[in-house]
This record gives structure tokens, sequence and C-alpha cells, in this order.
């Protein structure tokens, strides 16, 4: 069980794909050197937010966050699946309160997964949860 991701994965320039499953990971940070990265799984770990250095991870694919501490989806996820490749996202069991609204518009050949407020399960298919969720909370809600 790692705490840290290692300074030296910095080293696999090339890396493609990584898991690091049920560890302690609280950050995401160090990899905004790994330019390549189309596959991060990082299910089952400690990790809190989701940084601003992923947009500059033009190559990902595919993101699995499952079971963190992430309490906020920012805007970076919408600029990646509308500027770059990302096309699958799944944060379920989180504990996110905060969406960005933009992130209703998401185009539907982009496949999604989280959970909302700890009670709903958001995918691509019932996106109407969210837009009624945001319709009955106040705008400190959902940003």
């Amino acid at each position: 069980i790692i705490e840290i991701i290692p300074e030296s994965i910095c080293e696999l320039t090339l890396l493609t794909r990584l898991e690091l499953n049920h560890n302690k990971i609280e950050t995401l940070n160090i990899l905004s050197k790994l330019p390549y990265i189309n596959f991060l799984e990082l299910n089952h770990n400690n990790i809190t937010e989701i940084p601003q250095e992923i947009i500059g991870w033009k190559n990902l694919i595919k993101i699995s966050l499952v079971h963190n501490k992430i309490t906020e989806l920012p805007l970076s996820i919408y600029n990646l699946c509308i500027d770059n490749n990302l096309r699958t996202f799944i944060l379920r069991d989180n504990n996110i309160y905060n969406i960005h609204f933009d992130l209703l518009s998401l185009p539907r050949k982009i496949k999604y997964s989280l959970t909302y407020r700890d009670q709903k399960i958001v995918t691509a298919t019932n996106k109407k949860t969210i837009e009624e969720y945001y319709e009955t909370t106040t705008s400190s809600t959902v940003k």
C-alpha cells in the first residue's frame, strides 16, 4: 500500500496506462509529468480533488476514480471531454457536492458515472437527475 505516487514514475515518460487501486494515495499532481497517459485508474484511494493540471493530459481517454474523497467535479473535466480525447470518467462513491453546470451539456458520446450528494447516481442516461437537482437547489450547491 502506497500513500504517495513515487517521483520515479515520472521517468516512465512513455507510460500510457496506470492502475494504482486500493492504496492511500491523496493527490494526482505528479501525474501531470506523464503526457502519454490514456488510461488512469486509481480506485479506492484517498484522492480529494481532481487537479487543474488534468487539462494538460491531452491523451487521456478514460479516468476511473471510484471510491475516493473527491468533493467537486471541476470544469477541467468538461474541457478534456470537449477539447481532447476523454471519453469516459467514472467517479462513483465519492463525496461530490459541486458539479460545474457546463457538465450538463456533455455530448452523448461521453460515458460517465458518478454519485452526487451521496444518493444520486448520475450517468449519461439519466442526466436529468443533475438538472432536476440544479433546479431545486441553491446556486451554492451546484456551480
